[in-house]
């Protein structure tokens, strides 16, 4: 039996609805994915965090001005889905399954993730030294 992630859609572990500004006490402190989504239902931005919960206190007391701040910081935001993630590594998957499928692909993001970017998947069952945590991994088959 094999598995495809066109079959499979994974549902977000909860949804943040914005009031007025991020909270990050709401957020767990693990790794996973944020689906960014605006007062239209459009998605803003599409990102993984190694620790959700200090992404989000990044967002609530920044003072930069990236193009994703400021939509945090004029309201634009309605929601943020948060998808869980075991490990660092199935968040990056993850993120890049919803970029580059076009299923949570936001309007910041570009399609070439850090997949590419690090050079996780090079050859399947060998060793390869990206900058993920400048461990070198081992892909097994299964």
């Amino acid at each position: 039996m094999s598995f495809s992630f066109s079959s499979f859609v994974p549902s977000p572990s909860f949804i943040h609805y914005i009031d007025n500004n991020i909270e990050p006490l709401n957020y767990p402190e693990c790794p996973g994915v944020y689906v960014m989504v605006d007062q239209e239902d459009k998605v803003i931005y599409t990102e993984q965090a190694q620790n959700l919960r200090t992404t989000m206190k990044t967002y609530a007391t920044s003072n930069s001005e990236s193009k994703v701040l400021s939509e945090v910081t004029k309201g634009n935001i309605k929601e943020i889905k948060i998808f869980c993630c075991q490990t660092e590594l199935d968040a990056v998957i993850l993120e890049h399954y919803f970029i580059n499928s076009g299923l949570y692909l936001g309007r910041y993001n570009n399609q070439q993730t850090k997949i590419k970017k690090r050079g996780f998947f090079k050859e399947t069952g060998t060793e390869i030294n990206g900058d993920f945590e400048n461990k070198k991994m081992k892909l097994h088959d299964h």
